[in-house]
């Protein structure tokens, strides 16, 4: 069997989870436009490059599906945010992008369940997506069956 590659990846469309509202968070302008371009046709997205405008976005802006946050930033805020986000907005499914997903912080973080989905940078924007999807569709289907 041959190792799968991100071309490799399923399409991300519209059928498995349409209309996606992702919040996305780094300090790094370039990454952000990266991921909101490559995303843009099959859901909306809102770019941030701190955990405070996060925040006050998710506040202010109302539910989002997803939020898709950087691991290495200035002060470490990434886990901090996906704990307060997990506690504010509790149906709002939490994405770590860690350069190393087998970082002590980061498998803490995905043990107190701060963490839904934790991806190893860099990452294919249509498999980040695809993944999303999935996981959005599934907690859909969970809710309507409880």
């Amino acid at each position: 069997m041959k190792p799968r590659t991100f071309s490799d990846a399923p399409p991300a469309g519209p059928n498995v989870a349409p209309g996606l509202h992702v919040l996305f968070v780094d300090e790094e302008a370039y990454v952000l436009r990266e991921f909101v371009r490559a995303v843009r046709q099959s859901c909306e997205a809102v770019a941030v490059s701190d955990a405070g405008t996060a925040l006050r976005v998710l506040e202010a802006v109302g539910p989002f599906d997803a939020i898709v946050a950087n691991f290495v930033v200035p002060n470490d805020w990434a886990l901090p945010l996906l704990a307060a986000v997990r506690t504010a907005f509790p149906g709002v499914l939490r994405v770590l992008l860690s350069g190393d997903p087998r970082d002590h912080g980061v498998v803490r973080a995905t043990r107190q369940q701060d963490v839904d989905l934790v991806f190893a940078t860099p990452c294919s924007p249509t498999e980040l997506l695809y993944s999303m999807q999935l996981a959005c569709a599934l907690e859909r289907v969970l809710r309507e069956a409880a």
